[in-house]
C-alpha cells in the first residue's frame, strides 16, 4: 500500500505541505507556532507553507489577531481532487481527439519491462477485444 505522502507528492504537494496538512487535519486548530512544532516543520517555513496551503484552499484561517489554521476535511480534499483527475481526463480525451494517430501495425513485438505494466497491458486488451462476449465473466 502506498502511504499518503507518496500519493498526495503525484498531486504537486512537497514534503512541507503534506507535513503541515497531515498535521492539522488530526487537529481542530492550531497556530502557525504549534503546526511549525508538531509537524517538525521550521517555524521560518511554515508560514510559508500555510499560505502555500490556503491558496490551495486546502487550509482556512480565521482573520483574528491569533490567527489560527484549519484543514479542509479529509473527503472534501478528494472530492477536490477527484474534480481535478476529472477534469484533466475529460480535457486530455478532448486534445487527444485533435491529433491524428498512424494506424499501428499490431504486427510489431514490444517489451514490457516490469510485471505491473504487463498486467495492465493485458487488462487493456481484453476489455478491449472486439469479441467481448468470451471475456465477459472473467474478473480482474
Amino acid at each position: 500500500m502506498l502511504d499518503i505522502s507518496t500519493i498526495m507528492r503525484k498531486y504537486g504537494f512537497n514534503e512541507s505541505e503534506i507535513k503541515v496538512y497531515l498535521t492539522l487535519i488530526n487537529h481542530e486548530q492550531m497556530t502557525g507556532y504549534e503546526v511549525s512544532k508538531l509537524s517538525g516543520v521550521a517555524r521560518s517555513k511554515v508560514y510559508n507553507v500555510l499560505e502555500n496551503l490556503i491558496q490551495k484552499n486546502m487550509v482556512l484561517v480565521n482573520q483574528t489577531e491569533n490567527k489560527m489554521y484549519r484543514a479542509i476535511p479529509t473527503d472534501e480534499f478528494l472530492a477536490r481532487l477527484e474534480h481535478i483527475f476529472k477534469n484533466d481526463l475529460k480535457n486530455l480525451k478532448q486534445g487527444f481527439k485533435e491529433i491524428k494517430e498512424p494506424k499501428r501495425d499490431a504486427g510489431h513485438l514490444w517489451k514490457i519491462n516490469d510485471y505491473t505494466s504487463m498486467i495492465e497491458k493485458i487488462k487493456y486488451v481484453i476489455s478491449n477485444d472486439k469479441r467481448k462476449y468470451i471475456y465477459s465473466n472473467m474478473d480482474f
